[in-house]
């Protein structure tokens, strides 16, 4: 087995000192990028290959007691709508996240658009070498089984976490809410407020996108309970012109007095119909959306998934593992309730004088 180069011999190979050959392959700002990315590139055809136990003892030696930098990861915007990210009602929380947990870890975080004019993973290669990006975080995939082997050698070669859902083609690690916890913990606090008959309201992208996890938390929740048999929910686009008109048809054929949901039109739909909210039917939100306030919710936490998505990415990369994983891991959230104005007051507890 040939032996591994030193950093003396790389140094040798570039025409440049040892030192200049450490801060490279550390993606150091001092030594400028043409010079990083020769030096990365000779290193990788010489076989050279870090030990990520040192490497990152070293790193916490030198930084000390704060967060210099250690190099730069990207951030891949897989939507097909390059501007979701800044104006989705979740997507900026998951950002947000990735962003100040990036930071805190000394890394940069470099946006790329999946979906860019031209863009192909020999490209994107090219790119996240020349900057020595190793560890990508995918966010904005609309559908689980959402076909990304078109850009299999950039999965290859690269440590990748997604953030939000859970991919098929390929599994990547990933982190997220748990959407099946969440539901029923949902249920727990409406049947506390005396709520018995829930019903979803979501878009089947939505449904889709948590392997209709949300749909079996809440019929497995209802026949647990001895419920009457689950109402059927609303599988439905809140943006197309009929969409009002349905549901509001919907609503009048079966009469939930609790809708779970994403839609912020859902209040001022059922109020044109004389449903009182949250007297007659309550309104849960699934998360915490962007300019919705004062509604009940459960919250996702999503700056603090996208936060786990950046320490999951680092621990990865300080275990030297890239490419698709053999056995993908995830790491869950547990949403919290915060109650709002759109379900009942509980009522007081009863104590004696």
């Amino acid at each position: 087995m040939p032996t591994a180069p030193s950093l003396s011999t790389i140094a040798k190979a570039a025409g440049v000192s040892t030192n200049t050959v450490s801060l490279a392959l550390r993606s150091d700002p001092r030594v400028r990028l043409e010079t990083r990315a020769k030096i990365v590139s000779l290193a990788e055809s010489l076989g050279y290959r870090p030990n990520p136990l040192i490497s990152d003892l070293m790193a916490q030696l030198r930084r000390g007691a704060t967060e210099s930098y250690r190099g730069t990861l990207a951030l891949i915007n897989a939507h097909p709508e390059q501007q979701t990210l800044s104006h989705h009602p979740c997507l900026p929380n998951f950002l947000a996240g990735c962003r100040d947990q990036a930071v805190k870890r000394g890394y940069c975080l470099d946006e790329f658009w999946l979906h860019a004019p031209g863009q192909n993973s020999s490209n994107l290669n090219r790119i996240l070498t020349a900057r020595n990006i190793r560890g990508l975080i995918l966010l904005g995939l609309r559908n689980p089984a959402q076909d990304l082997s078109a850009y299999a050698e950039t999965w290859t070669h690269h440590a990748v976490v997604v953030a939000g859902v859970r991919t098929q083609k390929p599994a990547f690690n990933y982190c997220s809410v748990d959407q099946h916890l969440l539901i029923r913990d949902a249920l727990d606090q409406a049947r506390a407020l005396g709520y018995r008959r829930p019903a979803l309201a979501l878009t089947p992208t939505t449904e889709s996108l948590v392997d209709h996890r949300y749909n079996s938390a809440l019929l497995g929740y209802v026949h647990e309970h001895g419920e009457r048999s689950p109402i059927p929910g609303f599988f439905g686009c809140a943006t197309t012109p009929q969409a009002r008109h349905e549901f509001q048809t919907w609503y009048r054929e079966h009469q939930p007095d609790l809708i779970l949901t994403f839609y912020r039109e859902t209040k001022s739909w059922l109020e044109e119909i004389g449903v009182r909210v949250p007297d007659d039917t309550g309104i849960i939100l699934l998360d915490y959306l962007n300019g919705v306030t004062h509604w009940s919710h459960m919250d996702q936490h999503d700056r603090l998934v996208g936060a786990d998505a950046v320490n999951l990415l680092v621990s990865m990369l300080q275990l030297n593992e890239s490419g698709i994983p053999a056995t993908p891991r995830a790491t869950f959230r547990r949403a919290t309730w915060s109650p709002g104005l759109t379900t009942r007051v509980a009522a007081p507890v009863m104590t004696n004088p």
